[in-house]
């Protein structure tokens, strides 16, 4: 959805951060299938301390590793689905997941809960199993590689695109392919475009080192970034900042998401200091360590600011002239455990960027906690409304009128 105001145009962009178990190859195990996975330990908590399996334990210990993961992929599905329903009540165009997020068995599901929002569906290791599915056939895309670990970027339940990763972490030098090309992906009708999909060290190394040199050659073509991360909170200031000099020296905005063990997840636009993004509702709002939440914010991708084209004159790869800054106006759906507070707030505040001013708009902030296996828990307090409604096994929140999202371009005006 793009909304009118003021002459500039918003586009309703969101940002996930959640808690997962990693959808990686590690040493030639998954995580997903090990209940009490450790990523500083190679031990597997399924296994003996000499990991000696009798052969006659090996299919059961096979079965009850399927049971495993097709217990954690319903359970993990159901949580995207939920929190892909609420980007789509708020009108969200676009939706990011964090690095490693999306297993590829729920890829399917996800493609077709997604409808005409644009999903950036995290990153996952592409195996044996998963080749062999057909699952990137039946949303139009062609067989990666054995080992790489592939972008999807689907819309209408389709692929717009696969991009391969690139840069290898210290974790993934062992089982990971590189990708050997990258571009842009173009956006559908309506939404500001080309958009440039960069998974974590692919960003941090964007401008030609370490052999990605393909993507510093398009950076400069792409209107806006999107950066799936899975990057560990004692590592997010070195990626946090250079996220927050891509949109602010070179007038991209860029969407990052991390997983909850990290935190950090924003939408970046034109902030002066990157701690600024806390100053919510002036600001997108920033999700700490241990959140889990979905942030929303309408972005003007449209937008241009003059001291980006002296900005872009000093990039060591110079994209063209033209492209766009963004002034945002911010909302934010913030989601914690089910032990969190929760607590929101509704009034007139106005996103304010260094040139330009939004026009004031209802902004609200909600803590909400969806633990998966019991009834949602939600409260609120907005214009003197405040309130839990529960049907069977499931609950919704009771907002003020003002703070609906706009159902249509129209009624945002």
């Amino acid at each position: 959805m793009q909304m009118a105001a003021g002459g500039a145009m918003y586009t309703r962009v969101a940002v996930a951060q959640l808690a997962y178990y990693p959808a990686i190859i590690v040493d030639r195990r998954s995580p997903i299938e090990d209940p009490l996975f450790d990523p500083r330990t190679a031990a597997d908590s399924l296994l003996p301390a000499r990991a000696d399996v009798p052969d006659a334990i090996k299919p059961r210990l096979e079965a009850l590793r399927r049971r495993i993961r097709e217990t954690y992929d319903a359970q993990l599905f159901a949580r995207i689905r939920a929190v892909l329903s609420a980007c789509l009540e708020y009108g969200a165009r676009i939706v990011v997941f964090p690095e490693y997020s999306i297993p590829w068995e729920i890829l399917g599901g996800v493609a077709d809960a997604a409808g005409d929002m644009v999903v950036v569906a995290g990153t996952h290791s592409v195996d044996r199993a998963a080749r062999r599915s057909g699952i990137y056939e039946r949303l139009g895309a062609g067989l990666p590689a054995l080992g790489q670990s592939v972008c999807p970027v689907l819309h209408r339940g389709r692929l717009l695109g696969l991009h391969a990763k690139r840069a290898t972490a210290a974790v993934e030098r062992s089982t990971m392919r590189p990708g050997e090309t990258w571009a842009p992906v173009e956006m559908p009708d309506g939404i500001p475009g080309p958009m440039g999909v960069l998974a974590c060290l692919d960003f941090l190394l964007r401008d030609g080192a370490h052999d990605v040199a393909p993507i510093a050659e398009r950076v400069g073509e792409c209107r806006f970034l999107a950066v799936p991360s899975a990057t560990p909170h004692t590592t997010l200031p070195e990626l946090s900042g250079a996220v927050w000099e891509e949109a602010r020296r070179y007038g991209r905005p860029t969407l990052y998401c991390d997983g909850a063990e990290g935190g950090g997840t924003s939408i970046y636009v034109d902030e002066a200091q990157a701690h600024e993004l806390r100053r919510f509702p002036d600001r997108a709002g920033y999700l700490e360590p241990g959140d889990e939440g979905v942030i929303v914010a309408d972005v003007d991708l449209r937008y241009e600011r003059a001291s980006a084209h002296l900005a872009r004159s000093t990039r060591p790869a110079a994209p063209p002239p033209g492209r766009r800054s963004s002034a945002a106006r911010r909302r934010r759906i913030r989601s914690g455990t089910s032990s969190s507070r929760s607590s929101a707030a509704c009034g007139e505040a106005p996103w304010r960027s260094r040139t330009r001013s939004a026009p004031r708009r209802c902004a609200t902030t909600w803590r909400v906690s969806i633990p998966v296996w019991s009834t949602t828990r939600i409260s609120s307090a907005c214009a003197g409304r405040s309130g839990t409604r529960r049907s069977g096994s499931r609950s919704s929140i009771t907002r003020c009128p003002r703070c609906r999202p706009p159902s249509s371009p129209a009624s945002a005006a």
